[in-house]
């Protein structure tokens, strides 16, 4: 649920009702991870559209999040007139009854304030939500009329539910106090009035299940942190399948069409069909024999079983990172080491090495600044290493900020974390020291030109 300026609160609606979910998604909203895609067994991710004004040349215009209004239930903060909208309404005004005292029936329709959404929800740890049942709250299990209208009469001290009152045009009226009250075993206040979940998943625009879901319901305020947890899976991307490629080619691979027209005619179902991939290389200028190599790479890389457990998942990634592998035109890069003797001379000699290997096994990296950090036996970052190997401090100092060209940390001694923190990096896949005691320098690369290698 978010709330939205002038009292609006929507909940996003499910990804079935989301743009080019039954339909071809354009290339740049496709996300591609083949070992989280095998874990969790789906065919691709995709990103959120995001809205653009209608113009010339523009692509996906006027496209939104879509999402439904919840909670239903809406009252007016003039007179408390209360209404169950449903979820897919517009935003209304106050329907003006004329109740005795404070009410809007004396006002112009347009003049009527918009209803505004309460603040408590009910939801069960089956993952249902629903509006709170104020009608069968009021009236205690006794019948309920059809023509049943409630009131909001919050008094002076609305801040706490005591305060808050909701009355029945049949005479029935009772407080919104105890409704928090909740119990994991006999359940909480709805439980007393013999309430249970019915299974809402408004998201997907539906406020009840076709069979109720039986649950104890728990009372909370839309917007509290316990609402929703989401379930996250994480996972570092590993394409080693692009290594030594092209990025033309890398980027061809990366189009649904193309790779579903390599994909589905496969020779034996395992092997690129040559014919097939010829054509397609000649369709979009690319290099026959490359494209081949690199899709059958990338076909073997993605047959991979899933992989349930945890650690053996973490595993792959970090065998991966701790091997030289990745080069500048993937989105893996892992940094390269050199021992050294500890030494002032021997450090410097150690990062002049290392910067060496650098431009011998990556040489289309360009527009090269060095930031290189060497460990100490323990293996985290000792000292600063300039570009032009001339100096060499200890990591914290303001002579080391001032190598690293932070000049305004020199002059305000302000801590250094370049190197010690993971967030600094810009590589997807972070740093691995594979010595104990070496030069440690790592390189990360953008879609479409090196950038600065920096230090891991």
């Amino acid at each position: 649920m978010i709330d939205f300026p002038r009292d609006e609160s929507l909940m996003v609606a499910g990804l079935d009702a989301w743009h080019y979910a039954k339909q071809s998604c354009p290339p740049e909203l496709l996300i591609e991870e083949e070992r989280l895609q095998a874990r969790l067994g789906v065919r691709a991710f995709r990103l959120p559209v995001d809205h653009k004004d209608a113009g010339d040349g523009i692509k996906g215009a006027n496209l939104d999040i879509p999402a439904l209004r919840f909670p239903g239930w809406h009252y007016c903060h003039r007179c408390g007139a209360m209404e169950q909208l449903t979820l897919f309404s517009s935003a209304r005004r106050c329907p003006g009854r004329p109740y005795p005292g404070m009410n809007c029936s004396q006002k112009a329709e347009r003049s009527r304030p918009f209803l505004i959404p309460v603040r408590i929800v009910a939801v069960c740890d089956r993952g249902h939500i629903e509006d709170f049942p104020f009608l069968d709250w009021v009236h205690r299990n006794k019948p309920i009329a059809a023509d049943c209208k409630l009131r909001f009469l919050a008094g002076r001290s609305s801040s706490m539910l005591t305060g808050i009152k909701i009355s029945c045009s049949c005479g029935e009226a009772r407080t919104l106090a105890g409704v928090f009250d909740f119990d994991q075993q006999s359940g909480g206040a709805l439980q007393r009035i013999k309430y249970s979940c019915r299974g809402g998943q408004p998201w997907l625009g539906r406020s009840e299940a076709g069979l109720p879901c039986g649950s104890h319901l728990r009372v909370l305020q839309r917007g509290a942190s316990n609402v929703y947890f989401p379930h996250v899976v994480s996972s570092i991307y590993l394409p080693l399948w692009a290594e030594q490629a092209e990025r033309s080619i890398i980027e061809s691979l990366q189009r649904p069409e193309i790779w579903d027209a390599l994909t589905s005619g496969l020779v034996d179902g395992k092997k690129i069909d040559p014919v097939r991939c010829d054509v397609v290389a000649r369709m979009w200028g690319l290099n026959g024999d490359d494209l081949l190599l690199v899709a059958q790479r990338k076909l073997d890389g993605i047959q991979v079983k899933p992989v349930e457990n945890e650690e053996e998942y973490r595993s792959q990634e970090y065998s991966a990172l701790l091997a030289p592998r990745g080069g500048p035109n993937t989105d893996l890069f892992v940094e390269i080491v050199q021992p050294h003797d500890a030494t002032e001379a021997g450090v410097i000699a150690a990062a002049q090495r290392a910067t060496d290997r650098m431009y011998a096994e990556y040489p289309e990296a360009s527009n090269i600044e060095s930031r290189i950090a060497a460990t100490d036996d323990s293996g985290g970052p000792k000292w600063s290493i300039s570009p032009n190997f001339q100096h060499l401090a200890e990591i914290g100092t303001a002579e080391s900020r001032y190598i690293w060209g932070d000049l305004a940390g020199a002059r305000n001694d302000e801590p250094n974390r370049y190197i010690a923190s993971p967030e600094s990096s810009t590589s997807r896949a972070g740093a691995v020291q594979t010595e104990p005691r070496g030069v440690r320098q790592k390189s990360s690369y953008s879609s479409i030109e090196a950038k600065k290698p920096i230090s891991g």
